[in-house]
């Protein structure tokens, strides 16, 4: 409680202030205060729109929210930006997953495991391999 007011004391003297949005989404986030962490996060993307970690980010909020299509569609906006990132690789995986299209997920968590991740390599395991 203390950090968001924090973060919202900074913001009512600096409103467009990015790394106070950015942390304050962050806080709400481990806090499981999706809804507002979602706002926070939308108003970064507006200020830094070619930031992957901001994607990311509130993928992991719509993912908490279990709004897998909003989540998927982070975790590809990720993708678009860093072609590369496992984690995403492996997050948009997992929702594929949640969501109930396994052909998507293991074609996900297989990339991510290319690239390296030990826990695509689980989640390979235990999804994949049914």
């Amino acid at each position: 409680d203390e950090a968001v007011a924090d973060f919202t004391a900074v913001l009512a003297r600096k409103p467009g202030d990015f790394e106070a949005t950015v942390r304050r989404g962050l806080v709400y986030t481990s806090a499981r205060n999706f809804p507002k962490a979602e706002e926070d996060f939308n108003r970064a993307i507006s200020l830094h729109p070619s930031e992957p970690n901001l994607y990311f980010n509130r993928a992991n909020v719509r993912a908490g929210m279990k709004r897998w299509d909003d989540a998927i569609a982070d975790y590809s906006s990720v993708l678009r930006l860093a072609p590369a990132d496992r984690d995403a690789l492996y997050a948009r995986g997992v929702a594929a997953y949640l969501k109930g299209d396994a052909t998507s997920a293991c074609e996900d968590l297989n990339r991510a495991s290319a690239l390296g991740s030990a826990q695509a390599d689980t989640a390979i395991a235990e999804i994949c391999a049914k």
